[in-house]
């Protein structure tokens, strides 16, 4: 969309839609802090999951950057079309798989109901606990602090692992261009004794 209405090009985009995404993150996470789950007694965020996945967003986050750093604009647009046409494709045949799923379910129930005789018209509709008109009539999400409502051990492990990563690409970055300059120096060195030979 980036590229399409301000017209930015394919790896700008990319960069600031994933800004923009990890932006709206950040805020669904801190405002979930809060939040407990409405059934079970735990927090609504699930940081066993968070720590699962990790990993290998990381790894995906690392060979994105050096992908759209070494491929050119076209190749990233091209790549961009693929992934669109690919997940809209099976976007659209997954919603034509579930649409002929629960037109079987609707004939199904409404054979049933012709069916049965009309003696269900006596039956009195019950609602189902935690059902969804409960919740619309006063149901909230218990709300507690967010001291109480982190797991502190995972969350640090979390916090720990983003910051290490960090400190591996600074690292990284310094120590290409540290590289660089000991060979120039290295360079620069060997020309100067051979002009001093001379």
């Amino acid at each position: 969309m980036l590229t399409l209405i301000i017209g930015f090009d394919p790896k700008t985009s990319t960069a600031i839609s994933k800004c923009m995404i990890t932006g709206a993150a950040g805020a669904t996470v801190y405002y979930n802090l809060k939040l407990r789950h409405p059934i079970l007694d735990l927090p609504i965020i699930d940081y066993d999951l968070a720590l699962l996945l990790q990993p290998m967003l990381l790894l995906g986050i690392s060979i994105g950057v050096v992908l759209n750093i070494l491929f050119a604009e076209w190749m990233v647009t091209v790549l961009l079309i693929i992934l669109f046409i690919v997940t809209s494709t099976r976007s659209f045949f997954k919603g034509v798989e579930t649409w002929k799923k629960e037109t079987i379910i609707k004939k199904e129930v409404s054979r049933r109901l012709t069916s049965s005789n009309a003696g269900a018209e006596d039956v009195a509709y019950k609602l189902l606990p935690g059902g969804s008109r409960v919740r619309n009539e006063g149901y909230k999400t218990p709300e507690v602090s967010i001291v109480e409502n982190v797991y502190w051990k995972d969350f640090t492990i979390l916090i720990a692992v983003w910051i290490i990563l960090l400190v591996l690409h600074i690292f990284k970055v310094y120590c290409f261009k540290l590289l660089a300059c000991l060979k120039c120096l290295h360079t620069f060195r060997t020309t100067f004794c051979i002009f001093l030979h001379y």
